[in-house]
């Protein structure tokens, strides 16, 4: 059968050496290490924007941000510049989405027919970049997400079961509807976007005693640079940090591929079960991988490397 439909996976800041299938001696993501397997992997993909916001708005309308005007979390998608989803629309496919868009409002004309529990920036209202204004306010909040890494639950991780959940029930409605239109679901999680907490049982997979400290660790080490240095100040970041909150929030961050895997593979379960496998197609990407997310594989600090490879 010639898949009529497609199963777009979307995961948030997930770098792409946390994966199995590219190489990576202990993390556990052996449903999306299958779907590599048996599939095409993009090796050389990069995102076009490793800035959430406008990230997504490139997503969607496979445009450069330059060329859009979404350049800065500042400026979320809200339908104005066309992107694909329309155009499948038009084409009489059904569009819905489940989970994060991180879009303007559910009010806006986004190319989707429906959306389930959607998030989206609050009040439709971004943040622009501290390192384009006068003394910006240092954002010590951020330091929050190293510090407090460990095991342990939270809204992010219950949203992406409920995305799962949703995902299921929804793939369950179109197999009970054989001769609907073609479809597209856009199911987009949020991990392993911080916080940096692993449910107990994932956190416990990868022993924070047992993971290497990333290169380029200490701030010595780091190449200096004025923007650099700016948005070290104003992100407040890097650190500096103690080699066991390094090695906590790593283990943390593997904790929460894992658990994006099993969420994928629950819904991917389902589609085998409802018979719509062979009339699909599969695509997973991520969003951006902030570089953050790179050091704690070990290959840098926040702020030293670019461009952001996806998956």
């Amino acid at each position: 059968m010639e898949p009529a439909n497609l199963l777009f996976v979307l995961s948030d800041q997930h770098n792409r050496d946390t994966l199995g299938c590219y190489g990576h001696p202990t993390i556990q993501t052996p449903h999306l290490d299958a779907l590599a397997a048996r599939g095409v992997r993009f090796d050389a993909a990069y995102t076009n924007c490793p800035i959430c916001v406008p990230a997504r708005a490139s997503l969607a309308t496979g445009e450069y941000v330059h060329r859009i005007g979404y350049w800065d979390n500042a400026f979320p998608y809200d339908g104005r510049v066309r992107g694909w989803g329309h155009r499948l629309q038009e084409a009489g496919h059904r569009v819905d989405s489940i989970g994060k868009l991180h879009y303007r409002s559910v009010q806006d004309d986004d190319g989707f027919s429906d959306r389930i529990v959607p998030l989206n920036v609050v009040d439709g209202v971004g943040d622009v970049m501290g390192a384009i204004r006068d003394d910006p306010p240092i954002r010590s909040g951020m330091r929050g997400g190293v510090t407090e890494a460990g095991p342990g639950t939270s809204t992010y991780i219950d949203y992406d079961i409920e995305i799962a959940d949703r995902s299921i029930e929804w793939l369950r409605n179109r197999s009970a509807e054989p001769d609907a239109p073609p479809w597209m679901l856009f199911c987009s999680f949020v991990c392993p976007h911080p916080p940096f907490i692993a449910p107990p049982d994932l956190f416990e997979l990868y022993p924070p005693e047992d993971i290497p400290l990333p290169v380029q660790n200490r701030r010595d080490e780091q190449p200096r640079h004025p923007a650099l240095e700016t948005l070290r100040r104003t992100m407040n970041y890097d650190g500096p940090f103690s080699e066991d909150q390094i090695r906590k929030v790593t283990a943390a961050y593997y904790g929460t591929c894992t658990h994006l895997d099993r969420q994928v593979g629950r819904v991917l379960e389902v589609l085998e079960q409802t018979g719509l496998a062979e009339s699909t197609r599969i695509s997973t990407r991520a969003i951006t991988a902030r570089a953050w997310a790179a050091a704690v594989c070990g290959a840098s600090s926040l702020f030293t490397r670019n461009p952001p490879r996806c998956h």
